[in-house]
């Protein structure tokens, strides 16, 4: 599961962006999404058809941007092109994507699981120093992810860990 939607994110996530988000820190339920997640501040929100090998996929993206961005997106993939392939593989393809597209290198990756759902979560050291540390799941055929982007040492910071630590499923398999 290559996307090309990873390059959407990688100006934002990766950016040397110098106001920090205000902290205003609230729970985020996208429309139809399935998911919440804590964010701090009011989020862009936006959603693109995201050419990928298996056709257009729509994906919600919702951005909170500042020295540090953070990121939530879902896409809802076609159920033959999941059924045809392991959960293993899928998030194999996403992490070599997420890597290649920042043009960094794999830190750390582990499997987690979020609200019951199998996921991965993953540290990506990117140019300039800059850190990417990203959150996904499977959960039916939607792929939900959220990714937080910003200077090196963000992998201890308290709303990084945050954000990524709220991120939950509001429904069941």
């Amino acid at each position: 599961m290559r996307h090309a939607l990873w390059a959407l994110v990688i100006v934002t996530v990766i950016s040397s962006a110098t106001q920090a988000p205000a902290q205003n820190w609230k729970e985020h339920h996208p429309d139809g999404g399935g998911y919440v997640v804590e964010m701090p501040g009011e989020p862009k929100v936006t959603w693109q058809n995201v050419p990928t090998k298996i056709g257009d996929i729509k994906t919600y993206i919702a951005v909170v941007d500042g020295a540090i961005a953070f990121v939530t997106m879902y896409s809802r993939y076609p159920e033959q092109f999941l059924g045809a392939q392991s959960t293993d593989t899928l998030f194999e393809g996403a992490r070599n994507g997420a890597v290649a597209n920042v043009k960094g290198t794999l830190r750390s990756e582990k499997n987690v699981t979020i609200s019951n759902f199998p996921g991965r979560e993953l540290m990506i050291d990117a140019p300039s120093g800059r850190l990417m540390m990203m959150r996904f799941f499977l959960r039916g055929n939607a792929l939900i992810q959220a990714l937080v982007g910003g200077p090196a040492g963000i992998e201890s910071n308290a709303d990084a860990r945050r954000f990524l630590d709220s991120l939950r499923s509001t429904a069941d398999k």
